[in-house]
């Protein structure tokens, strides 16, 4: 996770910069098992939850709206940023 919150609320962008800190990991030590497995199972993760952040006509910065517990209520809280 980028940054810790109760419960989790797994950010996209942090998720990516881990795959490219792995890729370079990987890269440095010459492709290592351990380096690519971490790397393998990381890629294998984001293909699977990457359609969890589509919502559509945009993209969710992180996966807030399923794991905060206003989710039950079934309203959609898209964030929005001050200047």
């Amino acid at each position: 996770m980028e940054y810790p919150a109760d419960p989790p609320v797994y950010t996209l962008n942090g998720y990516m910069f881990v795959i490219i800190g792995l890729y370079d990991w990987n890269e440095v030590v010459g492709g290592s098992d351990v380096t690519k497995s971490a790397l393998q199972d990381s890629l294998s993760s984001f293909r699977k939850i990457i359609g969890f952040y589509d919502l559509g006509s945009l993209s969710s910065y992180d996966l807030s709206f399923m794991t905060l517990p206003y989710k039950k209520s079934g309203e959609l809280r898209v964030p929005h940023y001050s200047p």
